[in-house]
């Protein structure tokens, strides 16, 4: 079952969540009625998914990974944001891809703040819980993908340049900035 199937988008939320119509439906994995984003950036890399050649195949949501999340150890589910199939410039290689949209700050630790008073503590804390919960679900991830023959990366939104990066997720802990999605690169 699809994670569309029983949720919905919630449009009373701070985030722009929706429907998504393509505008190549044929490209779609899945009920192309029940396309659902849960942000803006989720809406823009579905719109870039839909109109860009290369990409043969693109899904939302459509795979769920388990994962032990490190701040209760329990586990829970994760669906994975994007799955797409891309032709390479050869023609003939398709890569699968597990692609997760995140802004960059849930990405990366933030900064200690200098002042340490009881709110920043809470909220630095927070950060922190974040991020450590989406090491775990991008090291699932990529387990998955790695005994699947396919590959995972996270997609974030630079904020100046309204443009995306695309991470590769190495280990645990780290990353490596490839490209901006559009310009040359893997996704060319």
């Amino acid at each position: 079952m699809w994670i569309n199937e029983f949720l919905q988008p919630n449009l009373n939320g701070h985030t722009h969540q929706g429907k998504f119509i393509p505008s190549n439906p044929e490209k779609y994995i899945g009920d192309v009625g029940k396309i659902i984003y849960r942000s803006g950036w989720e809406f823009d890399f579905l719109k870039w998914c839909d109109t860009t050649p290369s990409i043969i195949k693109y899904g939302a949501e459509a795979m769920c990974v388990t994962y032990i999340n490190p701040i209760d150890m329990r586990q829970h589910r994760y669906f994975v944001d994007m799955y797409m199939e891309m032709l390479l410039s050869d023609n003939t290689t398709v890569v699968k891809w597990l692609i997760e949209v995140k802004p960059r700050e849930h990405t990366e630790y933030p900064k200690r703040p200098r002042k340490l008073t009881t709110e920043s503590r809470k909220k630095y804390r927070k950060a922190c819980e974040l991020v450590e919960v989406n090491i775990a679900k991008f090291r699932a991830a990529k387990s998955c993908c790695e005994s699947n023959d396919m590959m995972f990366g996270v997609v974030c939104m630079n904020r100046k340049t309204r443009k995306f990066e695309f991470i590769e997720w190495v280990d645990d802990v780290s990353y490596v900035n490839l490209c901006r999605v559009g310009e040359r690169s893997i996704f060319s």
